[in-house]
């Protein structure tokens, strides 16, 4: 998604005019993403096996001290909702003026908090493979070294981001949210419970291990810690 994503940017903004060689590249990513996505995962013997907790404590303990899809659902909606209600209310002047905490303007960050939930859409694929691998440790690691050019990137992917009009980023956040609910009413309690180890350095509300569920309940964490930021 990133790599197709990347082209098109690159031609939407940049006049990039993509070889036959770049698309063909394009088009195998989107359809490693399409099988992970969309595998028959019920029809796998194998899969219901494979699932797995946390690792450092008890089922019972982490049962306990999770979210239900229940209450992640409801806070999701009432993100879109907020989000919803900032945007109605919002002058170009409160969009245009520096947010607290950040380098963003408002606008800019109020597109990094939608982006949030675009991404744990993207996340939740390697989520569920890396759980049924059980192997993901050497990958956080990879991904922790990688902290500097990451947050180079988050920096001006978002800021880019703000040159989208409101509009489009509130339909950008509904059609993420409406998504992210459909799959979350479709998700087995197995399926739920597989983990992936995170690379903590990326985001401080990264865990060193984190389940399918936490994902789901990252983006509205995400989002609420940077609506603190907003000066709306």
């Amino acid at each position: 998604m990133f790599v197709a994503g990347s082209l098109l940017w690159g031609v939407v903004l940049d006049g990039f005019r993509p070889d036959h060689y770049d698309i063909i590249g394009a088009v195998i990513c989107l359809l490693g993403v399409a099988v992970i996505m969309y595998a028959p995962r019920a029809a796998c013997p194998w899969a219901n096996e494979l699932a797995t907790e946390p690792k450092d404590g008890s089922r019972a303990r982490w049962e306990a001290t999770r979210m239900t899809r229940i209450e992640i659902r409801d806070e999701m909606r009432r993100a879109q909702a907020y989000f919803h209600q900032l945007i109605d209310a919002a002058s170009d002047q409160d969009l245009q003026r520096a947010s607290d905490g950040t380098r963003w303007t408002n606008r800019q960050l109020l597109y990094h908090m939608v982006f949030g939930y675009v991404i744990v859409r993207t996340l939740l694929p390697l989520v569920r493979a890396f759980g049924r691998l059980g192997h993901s440790s050497g990958f956080a690691a990879t991904l922790n070294a990688g902290r500097r050019p990451f947050h180079l990137i988050n920096y001006w992917g978002s800021w880019a981001g703000g040159l989208l009009t409101p509009r489009t980023v509130t339909a950008l956040l509904d059609r993420t949210i409406n998504a992210l609910d459909r799959n979350l009413a479709a998700e087995t309690e197995p399926g739920l419970a597989l983990t992936m180890h995170f690379p903590t350095t990326w985001d401080p509300y990264f865990q060193p291990t984190m389940s399918v569920l936490d994902v789901y309940h990252f983006a509205t964490q995400h989002f609420d810690h940077h609506r603190g930021q907003l000066t709306l």
